[in-house]
């Protein structure tokens, strides 16, 4: 296997990556579980960082499962909040007039507050996933 031949070049890292990377699509198949997914990935590279790997699959999936239900939640808000922007932008494009050009221009600027706080929150959320994963 072609993988195999490069990661015994490079070490199992870049193995540990195409693995995690190939783990992470499947668990985004359903686009509700990418919140969860994407939290699992963050988990267990921040595990390799640390030289703590252990099992790779299985951290993977407990991590998963263990942050289910929040990442879930969270990532549903966002995934309604990008609906409603698109739904705009359809809306927009499809009507000639300065009010609906207006409308999307604030709709998108009012995002910029969430934006602002996710970026603020930003360092205490890693520091929270790296010590000891998202708890639901």
């Amino acid at each position: 296997c072609i993988i195999c031949m490069i990661s015994a070049m490079h070490g199992n890292c870049l193995y540990h990556f195409f693995l995690l990377s190939c783990l992470w699509y499947l668990c985004c198949l359903p686009v509700v579980t990418a919140g969860a997914a994407t939290t699992a990935l963050y988990y267990v590279t921040l595990k390799m960082a640390r030289g703590q790997e252990g099992q790779l699959i299985p951290a993977f999936f407990h991590s998963f499962k263990q942050n289910l239900k929040q990442a879930t939640a969270l990532w549903v808000g966002y995934l309604a909040v990008g609906i409603l922007l698109v739904l705009d932008l359809v809306i927009c494009l499809q009507t000639s007039s300065v009010f609906a050009g207006a409308m999307f221009a604030m709709s998108t600027l009012s995002l910029i507050p969430v934006f602002l706080i996710f970026l603020f929150f930003n360092r205490y959320l890693v520091q929270g996933i790296g010590t000891s994963g998202l708890k639901g």
